[in-house]
């Protein structure tokens, strides 16, 4: 460069099995007795970058929610309510997932349910990677359960990037099929939401047995190779410096 430095990219290659979450719970069985004092508790049900849990959020929390007490019955209401009050294709125009995530994560906290934004990819039957926000929410004894309202919308209104899914919308109620990678788990929302690209290859067979896709995650340059039954992906971090325990990743010098 002229400015006389020189930036080294690393590239990090990861290599993640993907499968479908299903869970089968009984309203009798699903407590309320969370303790707001615990850790767990106490970062997932308040306020967080992107997520305002206010007054306004426990009045709409309460309203799309019903008066029930069990969070399963909540849960189940909120993942309607929500959908009810959006659609992911209007005149043109798309909600996007991370809207639909963050909305349901709010009302979620509000009425006392830990909750959290998962943030990944989604690569549908026969369109592009995307980039894409789903739900999880916990359940005492039993632990985290995933939510994707925003999926559901979009195979009930036939949008054209969803359309091979094989589940009823219903499904994604307290379910999540295999067709995602996980990237963040209820950390900070990232800053960029940039869509993948729909560039990818699809070899011998109309079904996704191997393509390729690219694009920007959080800043993060992405390349993500999908197989099954597994999916790779590699990325480059152009930090100053990033450290990783035992070694250096990225490097400016």
């Amino acid at each position: 460069l002229d400015s006389g430095f020189m930036q080294e990219i690393l590239r990090m290659n990861v290599v993640v099995r993907r499968y479908a979450v299903e869970t089968s719970l009984q309203e009798a069985s699903v407590s309320s007795s969370y303790e707001p004092g615990h850790f767990l508790y106490r970062r997932y049900l308040g306020s967080s970058p992107g997520i305002t849990v206010d007054d306004q959020a426990v009045r709409d929390a309460w309203r799309l929610g019903g008066r029930s007490g069990n969070p399963l019955r909540v849960a189940r209401n909120l993942f309607l309510g929500i959908r009810d009050q959006f659609r992911v294709e209007t005149e043109g125009d798309e909600t996007s997932s991370l809207q639909y995530a963050s909305a349901v994560v709010r009302l979620l906290r509000a009425r006392g349910i830990p909750a959290r934004v998962v943030t990944g990819v989604l690569v549908p039957p026969y369109s592009g990677a995307r980039y894409h926000h789903w739900v999880e929410w916990f359940v005492l004894d039993f632990g985290w359960v995933p939510m994707d309202p925003y999926l559901a919308d979009a195979i009930e209104e036939d949008v054209s990037w969803a359309d091979g899914f094989e589940q009823e919308p219903a499904y994604y109620e307290n379910n999540i099929d295999s067709r995602r990678v996980e990237i963040n788990r209820g950390g900070a929302l990232p800053r960029h939401t940039d869509q993948f690209s729909a560039q990818h290859e699809i070899i011998g067979s109309p079904l996704p047995y191997s393509r390729n896709a690219y694009g920007n995650l959080a800043g993060m340059d992405v390349e993500l190779f999908w197989e099954k039954p597994l999916v790779s992906y590699a990325f480059s971090l152009p930090e100053d410096i990033v450290q990783i325990p035992g070694q250096t990743v990225g490097v400016v010098r």
